[in-house]
């Protein structure tokens, strides 16, 4: 992870940051302006109250607006009097030249013809109501501001802004100070997930994230590390394979060399039986190697299958059928009474592959079961499934060995393994063929003291007749 990423997402959250700020001060301010106008107009207005009483009392004593409207001093007298509580009347009090509230007011009649001032239109100013006896006489007028300019009011919008850009620069600065700790934190889980890409590429498979957060990137980082452990137990399994494959080829090959090198040397004759002799080694090779092949399309999920309407007891009986006399001969019965009325059940599935698939469980049965022995074949089923059970009687198998058993190329016992004739691929064709009928096959303890393989296959249904 090269660090431009951190800088890019450094940059991307100051840039998002800065644009809030600014917009929230743009608006900020510019709602300040126009909500502090509305409110100095409001509080202006409120203070016109004792003007427009005193102006109404004016009319009343003169009866018109002439004296207003002839004498300009007269009326900044009267809103020096009334409204600054001046009574000197010789000269204008100081407040009523600096103040802006006097400039802007204006007097009209009843029929709003101008008194004194100076007018603005309606939408520009307030006008208040001056009522004499019920009628009214007359309108106090004041234009609204809008602007502020040298006045108290000027200042303390100034110092407001002065504060809003104070404060939005401190919080841009605690903002990126935030996304660059929060952009390294982020980022060092990406980061440790990319040394361990890297790791896994260089075939390190020992590799483990450490991420402590209940987050998508603590899932990663687990599925991560759980990828890294089916990796390293592949791997393990691929060094096993080739090192159990190259054994099991070198053993028949060493035979079958020492054999022909035997004829080559003129120890032993070629005769019918060495011949014989060849041919079984040959033989085993061939078998090993079509066993290996037949596991590497079931991988790839190449492996041919009909798919086809049948009855998986039928194909049970008759594969028993076949391996009776080879039970007899090693002093072990099958006993298959335990079946019942599953023989009308039908899957969806392969005849070859099924027989298969029972053959090499009886042949598992017949190489490593001890005589006088027996194989009972027990079936019962579900409204989806039919199970069988293949029990065995002794000797049985260390229950640490189960989860192993279907493993390729696995022996419990390798010395009596190669004794027998076993390759250890027997029960993982088995697994292979359940799966592609969509079952499931698991090992367990035999009630009669050997090994149990109960199979569980998916049912289509059941025959009529």
């Amino acid at each position: 992870m090269k660090s431009s990423l951190t800088y890019k997402m450094f940059g991307a959250f100051v840039i998002t940051s800065i644009v809030v700020i600014v917009f929230a001060v743009v608006s900020f301010r510019y709602f300040l302006h126009r909500d502090f106008a509305a409110f100095v107009n409001r509080a202006e207005i409120e203070t016109l109250t004792t003007l427009q009483d005193s102006l109404a009392e004016e009319y009343r004593l003169q009866g018109d607006w002439n004296q207003i409207r002839t004498d300009p001093r007269h009326w900044k007298h009267l809103i020096a009097r009334h409204l600054f509580h001046e009574d000197d009347r010789s000269t204008p009090p100081a407040p009523l030249v600096r103040h802006h509230i006097v400039p802007r007011l204006f007097l009209l009649d009843g029929d709003k013809n101008l008194v004194t001032g100076k007018p603005v239109s309606p939408e520009k100013g307030a006008l208040l109501e001056i009522i004499v006896d019920g009628k009214i006489v007359g309108w106090l007028g004041l234009a609204k501001r809008h602007t502020f300019h040298r006045s108290p009011e000027s200042t303390f919008l100034k110092r407001q802004t002065y504060i809003l850009f104070v404060v939005g620069g401190g919080v841009l600065l605690l903002s990126a100070l935030i996304s660059f700790l929060f952009s390294r934190h982020f980022l060092a889980p990406i980061t440790q997930l990319t040394h361990g890409t890297r790791e896994l590429a260089s075939r390190h498979f020992d590799v483990k994230i450490n991420v402590r957060t209940n987050d998508e990137l603590g899932q990663l980082a687990s599925d991560f590390n759980a990828m890294a452990r089916t990796l390293s137990s592949y791997e393990t399994m691929r060094e096993q394979w080739l090192s159990d494959i190259s054994h099991e080829l070198r053993t028949p090959l060493a035979v079958l060399r020492a054999e022909i090198e035997a004829l080559q040397d003129g120890v032993r004759d070629v005769n019918p039986r060495t011949i014989t002799s060849l041919h079984h080694e040959v033989m085993n090779i061939s078998r090993l190697i079509d066993d290996l092949h037949r596991l590497s399309l079931a991988d790839s999920g190449t492996l041919s299958m009909k798919r086809e309407l049948l009855r998986p007891v039928a194909v049970l009986t008759m594969t028993v059928e076949s391996f009776r006399g080879r039970f007899e001969e090693k002093g072990l019965t099958i006993d298959t009474s335990f079946v019942g009325d599953e023989k009308d059940w039908i899957i969806t599935g392969d005849a070859d592959h099924l027989g298969r698939l029972f053959s090499n469980l009886m042949e598992n049965t017949l190489r490593y079961t001890d005589a006088p022995g027996m194989l009972k074949i027990r079936g019962h089923s579900s409204d989806t499934a039919l199970t069988l059970v293949f029990d065995d009687s002794p000797p049985g198998v260390p229950e640490k060995s189960y989860e192993h058993l279907f493993d390729r190329l696995y022996r419990v016992d390798p010395a009596r393994s190669r004794k027998s004739g076993g390759r250890g691929l027997g029960l993982s064709i088995a697994k292979a063929i359940v799966k592609e009928h969509g079952g499931t096959v698991r090992a367990a303890d035999s009630p009669l003291g050997g090994l149990s393989i109960i199979i569980d296959l998916p049912l289509t249904g059941k025959a009529t007749g």
